[in-house]
């Protein structure tokens, strides 16, 4: 009966079908698109980039949209999460110091040339260790492990991770090939995890109402 249940779920949710054809194609798109595609700083890391800083913003505003029912917290972490993904993908501001070109695309000072490293790094740990603890603090557990379902597309993303991972190490068909699925695997996680947040926003939203609403009717039931 799961089974089907989660077949008739697969059917039904349009991004998981979405995201399952990117998925496919990405493959034979990273075969034929030229390697300045995939390169440091192209033009699917700009993608990303944008994709990220959309991420950070909607959060922020589902932060002002939330009831307050719940530790709607979670959503300034939520930002601060895509935030540090953005920081990681325009390479701590490294981007924006290029020294070179070579044939694998542009080359940029390594983060150790730079005499305030240190100071970045330090940053960069404390900003994930208060976003990790944000997230424990408050994210609702309990009602995201209990009252609402994995979506479906949490397999595909986890597929797209995998071989984001692969490609990043070159342990695919090499050269070209690899960037090019990487990046665009990157792209597709961003866009899922954009999505999530997305997700449960509305069920956070659905079941607290839901449950708020059973505890009144409860409570007219009593006093009647």
């Amino acid at each position: 009966m799961k089974v089907r249940t989660f077949m008739s779920r697969c059917k039904s949710d349009r991004i998981a079908l979405w995201a399952c054809i990117y998925f496919v194609l990405a493959v034979p798109f990273a075969a034929v698109l030229p390697s300045w595609v995939g390169w440091e700083n192209g033009p699917i890391e700009i993608l990303q980039d944008l994709v990220l800083f959309v991420g950070a913003i909607y959060c922020i505003t589902l932060f002002c949209r939330a009831s307050g029912r719940y530790r709607h917290g979670l959503w300034l972490a939520a930002s601060a999460y895509f935030l540090i993904l953005l920081g990681r993908e325009l390479s701590w501001g490294r981007i924006f110091m290029p020294i070179g070109m070579t044939d694998h695309g542009p080359d940029f000072v390594s983060m150790h040339a730079l005499p305030y490293y240190k100071v970045v790094y330090g940053i960069i740990a404390v900003a994930i260790l208060m976003t990790v603890l944000s997230f424990v603090a408050y994210a609702p557990w309990r009602r995201i492990c209990q009252e609402i379902s994995t979506p479906v597309i949490t397999f595909v993303l986890i597929a797209a991770a995998v071989v984001a991972l692969l490609g990043d190490k070159g342990l695919l068909l090499g050269n070209a090939f690899d960037e090019n699925l990487e990046e665009e695997m990157e792209l597709l996680v961003y866009l899922l995890n954009l999505y999530f947040a997305h997700w449960y926003y509305r069920r956070l939203e659905c079941t607290d109402g839901s449950v708020a609403l059973k505890m009144r009717e409860r409570s007219n039931f009593k006093i009647g």
